[in-house]
Parts: C-alpha cells; sequence; structure tokens
C-alpha cells in the first residue's frame, strides 16, 4: 500500500493549481497569437503612454542574452509583416542600428518558413544588427541565427525591473493591464509545465496507475451492489427490480441514481461518491402532487436532509446527508 500512498501523494502535488480569471481569458481567447502580438507591439513602443518606456525592449534583450542597445525607435513597431513570398513576420522592431524579428509562438508547433523571414530582414535591414527572436510557451529548439526566449523568461526580467516605473508611473490603469496581461501568460507557460511532468508522471507509474483504476472501479461496483441489496431485502417481491444510472458530477464526485419500477420512472435516491471520501444521499421525488409532497416532506427527517428544493419545476429534491461511515449510509 505504501507505493499507491506514494502515488496519491504526488498526484496531489501535480493536481493543477486553480488559475486566476484575467481580462484577457475572460473572452476565451487570451492565449490566440494575434491579440498577443498586438499587445506586445503597443508595449515594447517606449513612446506609447503606458508609462513603461523602454522595459519591454530591455526585456527582450535581457531575454535573449543581449546587451541592451539605446532602446528608442526609428518608428512604431510593425505587426504581420509582408515577405515577398506573401508569409508574415508577427512583429519587427526597429532602433537606430538594430532590428527585432520576433516570431510569437503560443500554442501552435513551431513549422515557419524562417528562412524567408532571414531572407526578407536581411534585404530591408541589411545596414543594421538584426536580432530574430523566437517567442515560445516552452523551450524549442531554433533554427540557426534564431534565439528561443520563453515566456517564463521574459516576464522574469520584466517583473526584476518593473519596480522604478511603478515609483515613477502616474497612470496606474496600464499597471493594472500589465498585470493582467503578464498573468495571463503565466497561466499559459504554468499549465504547459505542469502538462507535461503529468505526462511523465503517468507514463512513469502507468501499471500502478491502471491497478488504482481498476480498484476504483471495484469500489463503484460494491456501493452499486450493496445498496441494490439493501433495497431489494426492503421489498423481496419479484416486481422490485432496481436500475442504477451512473453520473460523473465533475469536482463533486461520481453519483448512483437507484431507481425503483415501484417509485416510478424517475424518482430515485442518489449516492454521490464524493471526490473528498465522504458519501451523501439525495431525494429526487418526480411529478409528486402538492399534498402528497407535503406528506413526504413531513416524513422526511429534517435534522438529516436539512434543503429541499425544487429542480425543473416537478423534482422536489431534499439534501444533504452526509457521512464517512458507509455502515451509516447503508442503514440510511
Amino acid at each position: 500500500m505504501q507505493k499507491y500512498k506514494k502515488i496519491v501523494e504526488r498526484i496531489n502535488e501535480l493536481k493543477r493549481p486553480k488559475v486566476e480569471t484575467n481580462i484577457f481569458s475572460i473572452g476565451g481567447r487570451g492565449h490566440y497569437e494575434n491579440p498577443i502580438s498586438d499587445i506586445l507591439a503597443f508595449f515594447v513602443d517606449p513612446k506609447e503612454d503606458h508609462s513603461f518606456g523602454g522595459l519591454f525592449l530591455q526585456s527582450f534583450f535581457k531575454g535573449a542574452g543581449k546587451e541592451s542597445p539605446l532602446l528608442e525607435l526609428v518608428d512604431s513597431p510593425i505587426r504581420e509583416v509582408c515577405t515577398e513570398t506573401g508569409n508574415r513576420i508577427d512583429l519587427i522592431v526597429e532602433g537606430d542600428n538594430w532590428v527585432l524579428v520576433i516570431e510569437n509562438k503560443i500554442r501552435h508547433a513551431v513549422i515557419n518558413p524562417f528562412e524567408d523571414y532571414e531572407k526578407y530582414a536581411n534585404k530591408v535591414y541589411n545596414q543594421k544588427t538584426i536580432i530574430y527572436i523566437l517567442l515560445t510557451v516552452k523551450e524549442e529548439i531554433t533554427p540557426p541565427c534564431w534565439i528561443n526566449v520563453t515566456y517564463e523568461n521574459l516576464i522574469s526580467h520584466l517583473k526584476k525591473d518593473i519596480g522604478e516605473y511603478f515609483v515613477s508611473a502616474t497612470n496606474t490603469k496600464w499597471h493594472m493591464i500589465l498585470r493582467e496581461f503578464i498573468l495571463n501568460l503565466e497561466n499559459e507557460y504554468v499549465d504547459k509545465k505542469m502538462m507535461k511532468e503529468r505526462i511523465e508522471f503517468v507514463r512513469n507509474n502507468y501499471t500502478e496507475i491502471q491497478e488504482m483504476k481498476d480498484m476504483l472501479g471495484e469500489y463503484v461496483s460494491y456501493m452499486k451492489s450493496m445498496v441494490v441489496s439493501l433495497l431489494k431485502s426492503e421489498d423481496k417481491s419479484e416486481e422490485n427490480s432496481i436500475a442504477i444510472k451512473q453520473h460523473d458530477w465533475g469536482k463533486e464526485g461520481v453519483a448512483l441514481r437507484f431507481i425503483s419500477n415501484k417509485w416510478g420512472s424517475k424518482t430515485n435516491i442518489t449516492l454521490l461518491l464524493r471526490k473528498d471520501g465522504l458519501l451523501r444521499i439525495q431525494l429526487y421525488f418526480h411529478d409528486i402532487e402538492e399534498d402528497k409532497f407535503s406528506l413526504i416532506k413531513s416524513k422526511v427527517d429534517k435534522s438529516k436532509y436539512r434543503k429541499v428544493w425544487t429542480e425543473s419545476k416537478t423534482i422536489r429534491c431534499f439534501g444533504f446527508f452526509d457521512s464517512s461511515d458507509q455502515n451509516r449510509i447503508f442503514h440510511e
């Protein structure tokens, strides 16, 4: 049992952390490359009114392992730069004697025409030092001439140097937007790192995890058979048949609905096998007339079932009887 205990402990460690909602993720498009590249183009321009000056430019150079030059631009950053063959470069940032060519990858594979990007940049900016940056969520193998800068690396430099801008800034609106932007990107690379660790964990413990999955199946089957046996012991007539419907209630656990043909097709006792180890009974009475509902309500122990509610106008529900003691649940 010790090996299973260690696996459970490790699974708890690898649970995905609760992600804080941010303004970029609300619409479900926070990971799209184009809007993220648009925001980057805004923040890397020292002349924009975000009050962060050359913070982003400086972080890009540090992330690429390059000495920061004079952080002034000859023109605004250019998005979706079209090459002679029709390919598009995500972002070009031009300084006095340097150029950043940035390809931004969030959830897409790195299969871009990098040679065409280089051919275009060398033709247009041949008098300047060109730095090719592949900006990614996770570390990638880059083509020759390109430098892989991860968002984690970029954000670490942003956080190190942002203090002085917070002190001197007069417009805190952009502080909030930058925080949300960073949070949105952190959610991306943290999730990618967690996914990699979780996949490796499953691969290394596949046999034991499968055994535990089988145990879970045995547990659910045992609870089904016990409840059916108890219900049949209350009514031993041949006409009494018990149907079982199993539902996945997500974070709550597995719900088992027990339905006797004598109760009607939908009235049921539901046993919830909660993920925290507790067991819960809920009662569902379908299409009950008001006078019969009053009678049922008077018979239900209010100290055990403290909540009464109605679903879909005709379903009267009673809950929740919780216990960690399965014998107490079976008795109930």
